[in-house]
């Protein structure tokens, strides 16, 4: 089993089947990675102004990335894409 911080492990204990999806809001230091890593098959898609610590292999991890505005232009398209 990969090594997965413990809120990882929390779910994983709940969510088995099928894979989770997850929605990340503000996600980062290495969450998108550490998130397919415990959860491999997991749809993992962010939410964030800002790519704080994230690195090449997190961007990659994601399989849908939602900049909004500062303004809050753009969270529209979270709602369209569910």
């Amino acid at each position: 089993m990969a090594h997965c911080r413990m809120k990882f492990r929390l779910a994983r204990a709940r969510f088995v089947e099928p894979a989770p999806r997850t929605l990340d809001s503000g996600c980062g230091s290495g969450s998108p990675a550490l998130a397919k890593r415990c959860f491999p098959s997991c749809h993992y898609a962010r939410a964030g102004i800002h790519r704080y610590r994230l690195s090449d292999a997190d961007m990659a991890a994601m399989e849908a990335y939602f900049p909004p505005g500062a303004d809050g232009v753009g969270y529209d398209a979270i709602f369209n894409s569910s």
